[in-house]
């Protein structure tokens, strides 16, 4: 009898795809902060109903001001500043498009990174907005953002991807109204995710529509055709 992996090589990989992910959800953050000149904190998104996709909803400041909102097939987003080194590490796709973050984003989601909740009510500027609701998470972009939780339990800390946060604020003594409360984390996120249909084989994307998904979150979606993956 043969094995093809053992439990210290499946440990092992496991963690070596949480780093990749940790260092994707950095460059996406840095790419979004160059682009906005720092003002970009929040990257909002929105998980869809049937737990297989994390849409793009909006970027937003500091103050939950938006931003960029997702989901107008012509508008971009600011290119990077010249002779930026972050296009570097975009390859050949393009940051300014929203396809590519959308894609980056689908990967750690794919690959069991778990995203922080929106912390609507510390920003001020979010109820002028129809891009932030509470029941989105979010990636936070700069050491101006604040995470809603800062605390998961041990196994769900080690899938978070937070690249960027502002200064925790001291424990209060024992006794004391803690922060938060912890989040209660979805059965969704713990299980197995198939690949979602909208996503082509081939590394270019197709030509494209968009849509809103069931939660309102903005996904491209692929036009009728007959290839197969």
């Amino acid at each position: 009898m043969t094995t093809d992996t053992t439990w210290n090589q499946y440990i092992d990989a496991t963690a070596r795809i949480r780093e990749a992910n940790n260092a994707l959800a950095r460059l996406i953050a840095d790419t979004l902060t160059a682009q906005y000149e720092g003002a970009a904190a929040y990257l909002v998104l929105n998980e869809d109903e049937s737990a297989d996709f994390m849409g793009l909803v909006s970027v937003l400041d500091a103050e939950g001001a938006c931003l960029f909102a997702f989901g107008d097939d012509t508008a971009t987003l600011p290119p990077l500043p010249p002779g930026s080194v972050l296009a570097d590490a975009w390859g050949s796709r393009d940051p300014a498009k929203p396809w590519t973050v959308c894609t980056a984003i689908q990967g750690l989601y794919q690959t069991g990174a778990i995203f922080d909740r929106l912390p609507l009510d510390r920003l001020p500027l979010a109820s002028d907005s129809s891009t932030a609701a509470e029941e989105h998470y979010c990636l936070l972009l700069s050491a101006a953002a604040r995470p809603d939780f800062w605390d998961f339990d041990e196994a769900n800390m080690a899938r978070l991807v937070r690249p960027y946060s502002a200064p925790r604020p001291p424990d209060r003594p024992p006794g004391s109204a803690p922060h938060t409360a912890l989040p209660p984390v979805r059965t969704s996120s713990c299980r197995p995710r198939a690949p979602p249909t909208r996503w082509p084989c081939r590394a270019s994307p197709p030509p494209t529509t968009s849509t809103r998904s069931s939660t309102g979150a903005w996904a491209p979606t692929r036009r009728p055709t007959s290839r197969r993956c």
